[in-house]
């Protein structure tokens, strides 16, 4: 059953700010939203499982009333402003040191000072699932972050098209198993600039431990961009769901992948849609707009090319 979708915002009132860019203000960030709410906005309904002060380690369980109880994690070495902070999914949580069946890792940290500094949040998600994207001051200038580095990543549970699955829990970044925070390891990146082949993994329909490898692919293929820099209108008439593909996302290499245990077509990402045109790169952030009756968020390009990703605001 689809959820209703909130966006929360760094701007909105009462929200919580990242000011000196440690790893424990963007955990409280996500607290908030995820299971405190803050001002006039309630959570998501997740629920913490672990916390620790120091070193900043945070274990977030989704809302099992509507979601799998798959838990995302944070942590740190230690709180110092700029440190990296690592990010990935469980879908069976025990214990800080007792996990099974996780998703790659990936990592932020603040990148710099000043303007420059990542601290300009939006989270946008359901009791099963987000997209959480930072930025900094110099980059919301226009859509288009360009070779700077930000934040941005899925975590939650996908739409299964199999009853019963029971590892739908991922993260899905723009690096896999990597701590770097480099421009071109967001998923922003993925999105505008290179493509959604094995962005991730994910483990089979038999709930064992073995990953696979995880490719989107829309009705456009593995790619959600269009060669160039568009800053006009553009003429939207399609939008297309992101299907997750195991192995590489095409069908002519996926003969691993054609049963009941590893099946080929594994499910939906909620929320995210390619459209058919691409355009507002040179408009500031965010870009929200009417798509099929609904509110969308087109998530930003980074440095030569422009993004056709939308998110829905309404529902997933």
């Amino acid at each position: 059953m689809a959820q209703a979708v909130t966006m929360y915002r760094w701007d909105d009132e009462g929200a919580p700010q990242v000011v000196d860019g440690k790893p424990s203000e963007y955990m409280n960030v996500l607290k908030k939203c995820l299971v405190e709410g803050y001002g006039a906005k309630s959570s998501l309904g997740w629920s913490v499982v672990e916390e620790i002060a120091s070193p900043p380690y945070l274990a977030i369980k989704n809302d099992i009333n509507v979601g799998s109880g798959g838990v995302a994690i944070l942590s740190a070495s230690n709180d110092a402003a700029g440190q990296s902070t690592k990010v990935y999914g469980v879908q069976d949580y025990i214990d800080q040191n007792t996990q099974y069946r996780s998703s790659p890792f990936s990592g932020f940290d603040r990148n710099s000072t000043s303007q420059y500094m990542i601290n300009k949040w939006f989270l946008i998600g359901t009791g099963r699932a987000f997209y959480f994207f930072v930025y900094s001051e110099y980059t919301m200038g226009s859509n288009a972050t360009g070779a700077r580095s930000v934040i941005s990543f899925f975590m939650g549970d996908f739409d299964s098209l199999y009853p019963n699955d029971p590892a739908t829990f991922t993260h899905i970044a723009g690096a896999i198993d990597s701590t770097s925070n480099q421009w071109n390891y967001s998923l922003n990146n993925k999105i505008s600039e290179s493509n959604l082949s094995s962005i991730s993994r994910i483990h089979p329909i038999d709930g064992t431990e073995q990953p696979l490898t995880l490719s989107l692919v829309s009705l456009f293929g593995t790619s959600a961009h269009v060669n160039g820099a568009y800053n006009n209108q553009p003429n939207i008439t399609i939008l297309s769901p992101c299907y997750l593909m195991m192995g590489n996302g095409s069908i002519n290499s996926s003969a691993s992948y054609q049963n009941n245990i590893k099946p080929y077509v594994r499910g939906i990402l909620p929320g995210l849609n390619i459209a058919n045109s691409a355009g507002y790169r040179s408009d500031a952030q965010p870009v929200i707009k009417i798509l099929n009756n609904a509110n969308h968020y087109l998530i930003p390009s980074t440095q030569s090319y422009t993004g056709c990703a939308w998110i829905n605001l309404e529902e997933w």
